[in-house]
């Protein structure tokens, strides 16, 4: 079956209508769902769920190296499976292969690395549910969502898209399935 692109308007993807169907397509169910997914943590947590971060506006999957994230196409491969701890709330997101947190870094927009966890704010990233179909990933320090495009211009892979926080706004480059 063909689906129309993300492109057409109002065109959603079956992952999406999935989505939205388990929640019955509620903002606050959403954000109630996707909340028993992050919990506040200390520095080491005992990791319960895993999964990919895919953005909803480039389907692309957010990566992560020894001090970078970025987003690449999806390959299934550890360096794009994340993990948090059960729960509900706000938490820490850690990359499976590196161990590494995500952490939102300051600025308009701003660049989001991995580092060691350390329990820090800046490591502290909470689940919203907006109008763009997708739910938004909100670093606790800067208040800023987790933003995506299709291609980073400063990177040697044509593929590799830049990962940063930009202030919310709804768009679909904020939204990560």
């Amino acid at each position: 079956m063909k689906y129309p692109s993300k492109t057409q308007r109002g065109a959603v993807s079956p992952r999406a209508r999935t989505w939205r169907r388990l929640i019955g397509g509620g903002a606050g169910l959403g954000a109630v769902a996707l909340g028993l997914a992050f919990a506040v943590s200390p520095a080491t947590p005992a990791l319960a769920g895993s999964s990919n971060l895919t953005n909803g506006q480039t389907d692309k999957c957010l990566d992560g190296n020894y001090g970078g994230s970025y987003t690449l196409s999806c390959n299934g491969g550890n360096w794009q499976n994340w993990s948090w701890p059960s729960g509900g709330g706000q938490g820490s997101i850690s990359n499976w292969q590196t161990g590494y947190c995500l952490t939102g870094n300051w600025g308009n927009p701003a660049t989001v690395t991995t580092a060691p966890c350390n329990g820090s704010q800046a490591q502290n990233w909470a689940v919203t549910w907006s109008g763009n179909g997708y739910p938004e990933i909100v670093n606790m320090a800067s208040g800023y969502c987790l933003d995506s495009n299709y291609h980073d211009p400063s990177a040697w892979n044509p593929d590799q898209g830049a990962a940063y926080t930009d202030p919310c706004n709804g768009g679909g480059w904020q939204g990560w399935w």
